[in-house]
């Protein structure tokens, strides 16, 4: 979440909600601690191409990486 509560990628952790697929299950498949994986959905820290590409290979077939990784900003244009 950012300083004013908000969440920086909402598409995906709404996706994530929807399919009912764990953060902890996301975090391992990137092979990283859940508070990194906290801090890159946050907008903490960026996610990097290739994790960007893995998450949606594995979870989000019928998305693409630009869909599902628009970060808030882009959301209320």
């Amino acid at each position: 979440m950012k300083n004013d509560g908000t969440v920086y990628y909402p598409i995906l952790e709404s996706k994530l909600s929807e399919k009912g697929i764990r953060k902890g299950k996301v975090q391992q498949l990137l092979n990283i601690n859940y508070t990194t994986f906290c801090d890159k959905l946050n907008g903490r820290s960026d996610f990097s191409v290739a994790q960007a590409i893995k998450i949606q290979e594995a979870f989000f077939l019928d998305m693409t990486v630009n869909e599902l990784f628009r970060p808030i900003e882009e959301e209320k244009k």
